[in-house]
């Protein structure tokens, strides 16, 4: 009899946490998977939006290009170099600009020429929203928190999933996907496979 209460309460918790959290878990995990790539399609991005350099013989000096940014934004004598890193693929430097208000501006430079090829505000580049939205969910602190709630209630939800799991009584049919069976009963043998893969 208690075997059976817990696991009519582990079925109760299993299927409203999942419903709960489920939303969130799959936004976080399709952005997870994006940002897997984010270095390689940020530069696409970049280079579509600000074209690519023709190599030359001879680059100017890191010097000389935070000098010409410094000249081309001196009405922001508040905004300070930050970072400077070249992009390899695009063959152009990305100087950041740190403004007082604690965002960043990228300032894209062509390091033959010194020519200003672009800008953008680091925190409205896509990349960025997407980084947002996988940790904060775009609310900032509250979606933190939501996110952080999210991931306890996954735990419980892959404890519950154990507790339910249908191999504990025999195990062959723990792993055993009818195919042929109604398209409800395959939808729950692939979960209960699935899911007992994941955990496991």
């Amino acid at each position: 009899m208690k075997s059976r209460k817990l696991r009519n309460l582990a079925f109760t918790l299993h299927r409203y946490i999942g419903l709960a959290v489920g939303i969130i878990l799959t936004i976080v995990g399709l952005t997870g998977s994006l940002l897997v790539f984010e270095h390689e399609m940020d530069e696409w991005a970049i280079q579509q939006r600000f074209g690519h350099v023709v190599p030359q013989e001879q680059r100017l000096s890191t010097g000389t290009l935070v000098d010409n940014v410094k000249l081309a934004y001196i009405n922001h004598p508040d905004w300070q170099v930050g970072q400077v890193e070249m992009l390899p693929k695009q063959e152009f430097y990305n100087i950041r600009l740190n403004r007082p208000d604690d965002t960043q501006w990228e300032v894209f430079v062509n390091p033959y020429t010194g020519a200003i090829m672009g800008d953008r505000q680091r925190e409205t580049a896509l990349f960025s929203r997407v980084v947002d939205l996988h940790y904060a969910l775009l609310l900032g602190k509250t979606g933190t928190v939501i996110v952080g709630i999210a991931a306890l209630l996954l735990v419980i939800l892959s404890i519950t999933g154990i507790v339910l799991w249908s191999g504990w009584q025999r195990l062959i049919s723990g792993f055993k996907i009818k195919w042929n069976a109604h398209v409800k009963r395959v939808n729950y043998d692939i979960h209960k496979v699935a899911g007992i893969r994941v955990v496991g």
